[in-house]
């Protein structure tokens, strides 16, 4: 059975750990497995502060051992390992070797890296076409301020009185004609006509 260990060991303990990492390699040796391949990380900022540590380091060995009840003993030497501050053992069989995995990593990040760049690089160049707006000055615009004489009057409305009976040049008053008033003045010198007419023919009735 192929398995895998991720041991951590935080920075307060960095000076032992080449010779705690050669510990765990020993320890699986004694108990009949192999390590069949290593991984060393650099110094990492842990999620959680532990023992109030905000940085480690992490070691990653896969090896083989075909008895699973060593597997028991290699845990009960790991706790007894105080300098040793956390550690996760699993199955490796269907986990794909540290080398793709780092591979895989790599490029992913690299991935991450390329597009961020796009992505500022599109922000820089929408940023660089927006138009610039024009700055607004704090200052309020002043008014012109107009002489006694220059000051605008305001236009007064005559009463509704005033307008019908407005004077002449004469000082005389003329009053407005209306347009049904108009319109009855010829009746009324049809009516006048018809009366005179009508008076001369009695006239002439009585004359005779």
């Amino acid at each position: 059975m192929n398995y895998e260990i991720n041991f951590l060991v935080l920075q307060s303990k960095t000076v032992e750990l080449p010779a705690l990492r050669l510990k765990v390699k020993e320890l699986i040796s004694s108990l009949g497995g192999k390590v069949t391949e290593e991984k060393e990380y650099a110094k990492r900022k842990l999620a959680y502060k532990i023992k109030k540590e905000s940085y480690g380091f992490h070691t990653v060995l896969r090896f083989e051992m075909e008895d699973r009840d060593k597997l028991a003993e290699m845990k009960k030497a790991l706790n007894l390992e105080e300098k040793i501050s956390r550690y996760l053992v699993v199955k490796a069989d269907e986990l794909l070797s540290l080398s793709e995995l780092e591979e895989k990593l790599k490029k992913a990040s690299e991935e991450k890296t390329h597009l961020s760049q796009e992505e500022l690089g599109k922000f820089l160049k929408e940023k660089k076409d927006l138009p610039s707006k024009p700055a607004v000055s704090s200052i309020p615009e002043e008014k012109p301020i107009l002489n006694q004489e220059e000051k605008i009057q305001p236009k007064q409305e005559l009463p509704a009185e005033e307008k019908l009976a407005e004077k002449t040049p004469e000082g005389k008053e003329e009053t407005p004609v209306s347009e049904e008033s108009e319109k009855k003045e010829p009746t009324r010198k049809k009516d006048q006509v018809s009366m005179d007419e009508l008076d001369k023919k009695l006239d002439e009735i009585l004359n005779i």
